[in-house]
């Protein structure tokens, strides 16, 4: 949800923000803080789509490896299933961190 990875990227851009009110923003003091609202959502897409690829990772291409582990298929397939899904997400490898 991007939400959760909104208020994720605006605390991790701005470590001094501590507690937001609608679009709002405030420090310890409770001054608000002005915050570049682009790269916030920036950083959020990029934080959800690692999310997405770790869950895809977990769900789709582990199975492979391990049955390549065993014999049981090749890592051919396994690494045919990383670059699956690392596709999607690589437009926001280009944004930075």
């Amino acid at each position: 949800m991007l939400n959760t990875y909104y208020l994720d990227a605006l605390y991790k851009l701005y470590p001094q923000i501590i507690r937001t009110s609608g679009d709002d923003a405030f420090d310890i003091n409770g001054n608000q803080v002005e915050y570049d609202l682009q790269a916030v959502i920036n950083l959020a897409k990029t934080i959800e789509a690692d999310q997405n690829r770790h869950n895809a990772y977990i769900a789709e291409s582990d199975p492979l490896f391990f049955k390549a582990q065993r014999g049981e298929g090749t890592m051919d397939e396994w690494q045919a299933k990383v670059a699956e899904i690392k596709a999607p997400y690589r437009d926001w490898e280009t944004i930075e961190k």
